[in-house]
């Protein structure tokens, strides 16, 4: 992600966030970022130079002029004017994150060896809640490989407690021995 990306996100929430909208406007970051990452065609658009900044308003506005929060709406806009729209989609993502941040849910994405069940799924979320104090948005994917256990990635920190990973250390040992 840019810092210019960072910056215009940041300076979004902390506006949104004083303004007392961060609700709708989690709404709207979230649906602007499916509907660009679902049409290659406005990703295009979005990111095409040849484009003109009149074509682009009038085409950002035929979309979302008074479905989106008018704070969102100020930002589309001031993204035209600084020839930054091709940032959006950063701008978006990151947005998301911080706002997820300072409502504090934390988004976890788990990897097994095998499907979790429900149970512990919820004994899970239960777990890393009590120790980081944070709701969690649990993701959860599978991949054999693991053998058994399961890895976890919490933001930027990854624990890993997969079997195929603690054979791999084992051996390592071994041959350092």
């Amino acid at each position: 992600m840019s810092s210019v990306a960072k910056r215009y996100a940041f300076a979004f929430v902390d506006t949104a966030r004083e303004d007392g909208v961060l609700d709708s406007v989690l709404t709207d970051v979230e649906s602007l970022g499916s509907l660009i990452s679902a049409s290659p065609e406005l990703a295009a658009f979005l990111s095409n130079p040849l484009v003109s900044d009149a074509e682009r308003l009038s085409t950002l506005e035929a979309l979302f002029q008074g479905k989106v929060q008018e704070l969102t709406w100020n930002l589309l806009v001031l993204l035209v004017h600084r020839e930054r729209l091709a940032e959006l989609p950063s701008v978006l993502e990151l947005a998301n994150a911080r706002i997820r941040e300072l409502q504090g849910i934390l988004p976890v994405s788990v990897v097994s060896a095998e499907p979790l069940l429900k149970r512990q799924q919820d004994e899970l979320k239960s777990k890393l809640s009590t120790r980081t104090g944070k709701t969690i948005e649990l993701t959860c994917s599978e991949d054999g490989s693991l053998l058994g256990g399961f890895r976890l990635q919490l933001g930027d920190l990854v624990e890993d407690y997969s079997l195929s990973t603690k054979l791999e250390t084992f051996k390592q040992n071994v041959l350092n021995a």
